[in-house]
């Protein structure tokens, strides 16, 4: 596709990146007076349009992340709709994000600097820390996690800028999607112990990841990384922690002691805030008697990246010279949010998933430039103008504060115009409407009223009845992670890997795994604590082929003449081989003077096998009334005629 291309009323420059579910844009907004802005704009796939699940999620990274206004967390401006497609509309950061500067430096055999990794962490604290304490406008905190601190949500400007970004899967109190019990959302690499093992979470968890950033910083390598999915999520449950200085000795010991106790496996043993973690770092920086700030860390990047840096400068030059869009729908501006903002309600969803998927890519972006980080943040409709969120100054002023009855979204109303103040003449007539209303308001709070005391009954019953204890259950497949059939005593447990249940019965289980192409996997196992979690590791070995599909056949007596799916496969006893051992076949025996002997057949693990005794027939013991003459006339002629499993000619 050429751009740029207009969408609403933005021009795309450019697409920085692709995912599975969402597509990232270098963009540009235009305003009154020759007014321009560069920004960076998330848009939901087409083909996830009608993914409701995904667009819940979608909606929900837009209602946190405009809440948070800090130097070091990307800023949102504006989530919207146009032409069907969702879009949030953020800060474009000019840089590169840490995996792509680790990698640089993993490429020359070395690492970053101490002072740098230093000071880069303590910035990702500032920022966390703020989210962490960030409460909502009534003073309740919003208990915001991010669970997806890695490298590719750390982005780091050409001006020495650090942000984080990517609340996409972020925990948060008033979060109007909920993780489902036991899917696993995050990198499995930047978990930390708690989340692998299926329990609930804090900001803590958040802390554990920084340390595994700092010990990447610092070492030039991976912490925990397996040979596969699941003996990354084993190193992580255990907290498997290779001294940093086998791969670095130059690492000062204070910074080490500093890494090791974010790196704590239990969270009671961690740095409790990020603002604690980063006080220390600031002191070691300080005794090490290192001044180092943005200045310094652009320096950096201007160094590593030159030629990357002015390649963008060149790009900016031409995309400032761009137009604004000249359609009159484009001008007009991103389509409908007046309750789009809210998450479908759960009867709404039908096309349900495990959240992203831990083993999925979290969207990878290069974004924002600093001097837009105060920009206004509004949600608008071109069809609905009088609803919205603004800070712009005119608008705000006479706003009303509503709440959406289903969610956490203020949406702020514009009040009438002066105009629309005047009285109407025949205010008489406006009477019996305000006691229609007047009556309306109290059927309602009625009604509310009853649907809260049968709530609080429900609670009730929920709170007061007895808890069957459980257990917590990981399933983790190789090779294959998608399309699965996993069944949990006879029960879907689900079709993504990993699977993690917290809410598992105690005692013996059976759990079946099929993946297309590959043989069955069966385990027999047994949950006896609830105090540590199960794990059930799957490899399918190796893809079956069309051809690999193995049958043993054995008669009493044997010399039975076989036939699979109409084909002659010899007598028995044998093993035939190189049929599909991924479908059933129908196994026919015969032998003459015996009953013939027929059923489907379905393989397990590639394999299957017939044993039958065959009935014999005794013509002798029939009466002549009971003898009779059969007749068969068969077009084409030349057909090969078997009675009883006798052949007849």
């Amino acid at each position: 596709m050429a751009y740029p291309i207009t969408f609403g009323k933005y021009l795309l420059l450019e697409r920085i990146n692709v995912g599975g579910m969402a597509e990232v844009f270098k963009a540009k907004a235009f305003g009154v007076e020759g007014f321009e802005r560069v920004l960076a704009i998330k848009r939901i796939l087409p083909s996830m349009a009608d993914d409701e699940e995904f667009i819940h999620m979608f909606v929900d990274e837009a209602r946190i992340a405009v809440q948070l206004s800090h130097a070091n967390i990307v800023q949102i401006y504006e989530l919207g709709k146009y032409e069907n497609q969702y879009y949030i509309a953020m800060e474009y950061v000019s840089g590169k994000d840490l995996r792509q500067i680790l990698d640089r430096f993993r490429k020359r055999k070395v690492t970053l600097p101490v002072s740098a990794a230093a000071y880069l962490t303590s910035k990702i604290c500032e920022g966390l820390d703020y989210a962490h304490r960030k409460m909502d406008p009534s003073g309740k905190p919003l208990n915001l996690v991010h669970r997806d601190v890695s490298p590719q949500n750390i982005l780091v400007s050409y001006e020495g800028a650090v942000k984080i970004t990517d609340f996409g899967i972020a925990k948060a109190e008033d979060r109007a999607s909920k993780t489902q019990a036991g899917v696993l959302k995050g990198k499995f690499g930047y978990m930390s112990p708690e989340q692998v093992r299926g329990l609930e979470i804090d900001h803590r968890s958040d802390l554990f990841a920084v340390g595994i950033l700092m010990y990447e910083m610092l070492t030039g390598k991976r912490l925990f990384i397996g040979e596969s999915d699941f003996s990354t999520l084993e190193k992580v449950r255990n907290a498997e922690v290779v001294p940093p200085s086998q791969h670095n000795p130059n690492i000062p010991p204070e910074l080490v002691r500093v890494m090791m106790k974010a790196l704590a496996r239990e969270r009671d043993d961690r740095y409790q805030w990020a603002s604690e973690l980063h006080d220390d770092l600031q002191q070691f920086l300080i005794e090490e008697n290192t001044i180092y700030n943005a200045k310094r860390l652009s320096a950096l990047l201007r160094q590593e990246f030159t030629a990357d840096i002015e390649g963008e400068l060149a790009k900016m030059e031409e995309f400032l010279r761009m137009a604004p869009p000249t359609s009159e729908k484009a001008v007009a501006g991103a389509r409908a949010m007046k309750n789009a903002p809210m998450a479908p309600s759960k009867s709404q969803v039908t096309n349900a998933r495990n959240d992203k998927p831990a083993g999925e890519k979290t969207m990878i972006f290069e974004s924002g430039f600093q001097e837009l980080a105060n920009a206004p943040t509004q949600i608008s409709d071109e069809m609905n103008a009088d609803v919205g969120i603004s800070t712009n100054s005119q608008s705000v002023s006479h706003a009303k504060a509503e709440e959406h009855a289903t969610g956490s979204v203020v949406i702020a109303k514009e009040r009438p115009s002066r105009e629309s103040k005047v009285m109407n003449r025949n205010d008489a007539q406006a009477r019996p409407m305000a006691r229609r209303s007047a009556n309306r308001d109290r059927i309602l709070l009625g009604a509310a009223a009853a649907a809260f005391i049968v709530l609080l009954g429900v609670l009730l019953v929920m709170v007061l009845r007895p808890r069957e204890e459980v257990g917590t259950l990981i399933v983790v497949t190789q090779p294959v992670d998608h399309d699965l059939q996993v069944l949990l005593d006879g029960q879907s447990l689900g079709t993504r890997s990993p699977i993690i249940r917290d809410d598992i019965k105690l005692g013996k289980h059976h759990l079946v795994a099929r993946a297309p192409g590959y043989a069955e996997q069966t385990v027999d196992f047994s949950i006896d604590s609830s105090a540590q979690a199960y794990n059930v590791p799957l490899n399918f070995g190796r893809l079956m082929n069309e051809s690999s599909g193995e049958l043993e056949v054995a008669t009493e007596p044997a010399g039975a003449t076989i036939f699979v799916d109409g084909l002659d496969k010899g007598t028995t006893p044998t093993t035939i081989k190189g049929l599909n051992g991924q479908k059933p076949v129908t196994v026919i025996v015969m032998k003459e003077g015996y009953g013939n002997y027929s059923q489907p057949v379905a393989f397990t693990n590639g394999k299957a096998r017939v044993a039958v005794t065959l009935k014999p027939l005794d013509p002798t013991s029939l009466t002549s009334a009971e003898k009779g003459r059969l007749n068969i006339d068969v077009t084409p002629a030349g057909a090969m005629v078997f009675l009883n499993g006798a052949a007849k000619g």
